[in-house]
């Protein structure tokens, strides 16, 4: 499940010809080349890019966080000088908190099938402050809020899938690690517990915070739920048709997506769309009104030298890596 999380992320693209609908991206700040080429992952409650999700080993480049305006946050996090014994692990999601502190979800795996499913929060200056074990849950997807509360989306890993016997997918914990609340019940998805796993090609989990209102995407249920901070469901709305309107129009095989998340109004939708071996892979960027289903392609190219971030208020941030010395962050204005 975990490696699903940076299959967007990690493509190479090249640029060799392209259409764009409508927009002209404006330029934005940049980051250096030495971490915009990790896999990252777009805290759009707090306006941070986070780089070095997914899987890291011992040489791998530590983590590090830039504001939307390319300055730096906080110093370079590296979880295996704090864990000496740590073979590899997975950074499943990663959330801004306050005063500088950055949340990570991840799996520690101390090799011979050792595995530690812990929330990590570090200090603006790198330094471990807290090590929360989250069994028997495996989270998927994190968010803060201002008094530094945190949002934590998974499943269990002590029922098996075919058990029906619901149980909540999100948890409310206080700063210091106290659960203060449960919601959520798996017994509203078709597909269960199982219904915020990764979905292989079709996007990972997501939740965020906007407005008081916790926005969340469950890739195997493929819907796009707006719901209270108790978790109570305000509004789901499914991107199946969607896609399949699009699948229609380019005559598309397959597809590979990446969800951003803006409002409760408004997501982006990023796809790879296979229309066959002998024709180029097309890139689409749709926007989607979730509160009438009408959608507009924002993007539409052959192959690109950028990957979507995601939205922040109008616009839709990319990371464009145009530069030989850095990536640059560029704003397109959504349509609606």
């Amino acid at each position: 499940m975990a490696s699903d999380r940076i299959t967007m992320c990690t493509m190479t693209l090249v640029l060799v010809c392209g259409l764009s609908i409508g927009l002209i991206g404006q330029s934005a700040p940049s980051i250096p080349n030495e971490a915009g080429v990790q896999p990252f992952r777009y805290d759009s409650a707090h306006q941070t890019i986070f780089f070095g999700v997914g899987i890291s080993k011992k040489t791998s480049k530590p983590i590090r966080a830039f504001n939307v305006d390319g300055v730096e946050r906080g110093a370079a996090i590296s979880i295996f000088k704090d864990f000496p014994n740590l073979d590899h692990m997975v950074v499943d999601d990663l959330a801004a908190g306050p005063d500088g502190k950055t949340v990570i979800a991840a799996v520690l795996n101390f090799g011979s099938k050792r595995l530690k499913h812990v929330l990590l929060t570090y200090s603006f200056s790198g330094k471990l402050l807290q090590v929360w074990d989250t069994e028997p849950y495996y989270v998927q997807g994190i968010t803060t809020d201002e008094a530094g509360n945190v949002f934590a989306l998974g499943n269990r890993l002590d029922q098996d899938v075919n058990v029906n016997a619901p149980y909540p997918l999100l948890i409310e914990y206080s700063p210091t690690g106290q659960v203060l609340h449960e919601a959520l019940s798996s017994a509203l998805f078709i597909n269960g517990p199982r219904a915020i796993d990764g979905a292989q090609r079709l996007a990972n989990p997501i939740l965020t915070l906007h407005d008081d209102h916790l926005l969340i995407y469950a890739p195997k249920e493929a819907e796009f739920l707006v719901c209270s901070r108790e978790g109570a469901i305000i509004r789901r709305f499914s991107v199946t048709r969607v896609l399949r309107e699009i699948a229609a129009a380019d005559q598309v095989k397959s597809f590979q997506m990446n969800v951003m998340l803006g409002d409760d109004n408004r997501l982006v939708l990023d796809l790879t769309e296979d229309v066959g071996l002998d024709k180029p892979t097309i890139r689409s960027t749709v926007a989607v009104d979730v509160r009438n289903g009408t959608s507009k392609v924002m993007i539409k190219e052959v192959t690109r030298t950028w990957l979507g971030i995601g939205i922040q208020d109008d616009t839709l941030l990319v990371l464009s890596h145009d530069r030989k010395d850095a990536a640059s962050i560029r704003s397109y204005d959504l349509p609606f």
